[in-house]
């Protein structure tokens, strides 16, 4: 039997439509969901979402931030690499 240490790295352009995150909407955000301060912070979370799978992006509905494209966010998958760390 084999075990392979593998790491998997995928990397995701999001567009964000600033104008969406009004500081109100950043203080709630904060609020109910998790210390948010800019724009990337935002983008990171949701490509961590993306990447996990737990943004299908077609309509779909994100905690926190309602429906995604509603939000002006786009996602673009860039590419992914693949390394065998160990055996």
């Amino acid at each position: 039997m084999q075990t392979f240490d593998v790491e998997v790295t995928r990397t995701i352009r999001v567009t964000l439509d600033e104008t969406k995150f009004t500081e109100q909407f950043m203080d709630e955000f904060r609020q109910l969901i998790f210390p948010a301060f800019d724009t990337r912070d935002h983008a990171e979370h949701l490509a961590s979402l993306y990447a996990r799978g737990d943004i299908d992006y077609d309509g779909d509905f994100v905690e926190g931030y309602g429906v995604i494209r509603d939000m002006g966010v786009e996602f673009e998958e860039l590419g992914e690499n693949v390394y065998v760390l160990s055996e």
